[in-house]
């Protein structure tokens, strides 16, 4: 028992991921946040943007160009509507405490279940509730404590080893926008679907936006896998992909958590300016013919205050702090930002239970150095670690762990 509840611990946390929030319209002339968007605008499109995709995926923009400091920008903008505008406010909030009665129910459709309540002493972001509840009927398994809730039968395994959503992931990188096809699978309609998961979004009792739907088809997932295990590089020892079959087509549904109507950003974990940083959360809906096969909320937050209207850093004055910063620092290797995104983040306050929620710009930074090859001086390896840059958009502060004014 202890490690299924370990198992189900480590999937309510480590299966969130950086997906893109709900993205609207282009930015309209009105807005000097979208306005800046649109002055450095390229037109240039990413592989993800070529796709064919409802028009509230796509990308605002595309920026191409080069800083003073010689950081080379090359990427898309995600600037969710809700957030293209002149003012937002500063907000605070408190975990969303997820209730345990009748959420085995909705999980479980009625079946007899094995319960076992823990204390634990970790119980996520923003919580101060302990107690860890977990329900079990054969092979699924349902967990809760405080803010964060996971669920799984096992049955989505093998499509999740074809699914990668992290670009510095082996042996894919991020490989989500192959399935963004909008494709309906046999089981069910992609509406049919979403209609299904709406109740189980209302057991957990959370605030949701309009969600990013992969279809993970048979056809889609064994060109997938084919074309790695075709690559003189791909070693079955190491890559870790399992071959699929027609009964493991799913839906995975991203749904980004609102506060106050606008996306909490769904960032990746990792380092934020050399320093470990909170990350953003989103409810993942894995759903197959069965029903739902997979569950994770990492945590979700109530909107408690919201603050007066504040002026908005534009595109462009956000990257003159990026700029200046890399300016400040010597510089070896190359820096190449490729990514951009807008979303309010958390701020954990000495209450761990309180939370400041701010609007924030965040840049991913791909650092390349060369080195000579250990076996070989005359071989070069080049190198390429990504790392994240959080600005706050209200002061333009950058966003650390210890920075003692957040």
């Amino acid at each position: 028992m202890k490690k299924l509840i370990l198992v189900t611990l480590v999937l309510c946390m480590a299966l969130s991921a950086c997906t893109k929030a709900e993205v609207g319209k282009a930015p309209t002339a009105e807005s000097a946040a979208a306005s800046s968007v649109e002055s450095t605008a390229s037109g240039g499109k990413s592989a993800a943007s070529e796709v064919s995709l409802p028009e509230k995926t796509k990308t605002a923009a595309h920026v191409t160009k080069t800083l003073s400091s010689g950081v080379v920008v090359d990427a898309d903008v995600t600037m969710p509507e809700s957030m293209q505008k002149t003012e937002l406010p500063e907000m605070k909030g408190t975990g969303h405490e997820v209730a345990h009665e009748g959420l085995s129910e909705v999980f479980f459709g009625g079946a007899e279940v094995e319960s076992t309540v823990t204390e634990i002493a970790d119980n996520g972001y923003f919580s101060s509730d302990t107690m860890h509840e977990l329900w079990q009927v054969g092979d699924a398994v349902l967990s809760a404590v405080g803010d964060s809730a996971a669920y799984s039968n096992g049955r989505a395994t093998t499509a999740m080893y074809l699914f990668s959503e992290y670009a510095s992931s082996l042996p894919f990188g991020d490989n989500r926008a192959v399935y963004l096809t909008g494709k309906n699978l046999d089981f069910a309609t992609i509406d049919e679907v979403k209609a299904k998961v709406q109740t189980y979004i209302d057991a957990l009792g959370v605030s949701v936006l309009e969600p990013t739907c992969y279809t993970m088809d048979y056809d889609t997932m064994r060109d997938v896998y084919d074309g790695r295990t075709a690559l003189e590089t791909y070693d079955a020892d190491f890559d870790f992909i399992i071959e699929p079959q027609k009964k493991d087509e799913q839906y995975i549904f991203d749904y980004p958590i609102a506060v106050n109507g606008m996306p909490l950003g769904n960032f990746e974990g990792g380092g934020y300016s050399d320093d470990s940083y909170m990350t953003g959360t989103f409810l993942r809906m894995t759903y197959g013919e069965e029903g739902i096969r997979a569950m994770t909320l990492p945590y979700a937050l109530d909107v408690t205050e919201v603050g007066a209207m504040q002026p908005v850093l534009t595109l462009d004055e956000a990257l003159q702090i990026v700029d200046d910063k890399y300016n400040s620092i010597i510089m070896e290797g190359n820096y190449k930002i490729d990514k951009i995104e807008m979303a309010y983040t958390p701020i954990q306050q000495q209450n761990v239970t309180e939370a400041k929620i701010i609007p924030v710009w965040r840049f991913q930074t791909n650092h390349t150095l060369q080195y000579s090859a250990k076996n070989d001086s005359n071989e070069i390896v080049e190198m390429t670690d990504t790392s994240y840059i959080l600005i706050n958009a209200l002061d333009g502060t950058e966003l650390l762990k210890n920075n003692g004014s957040i």
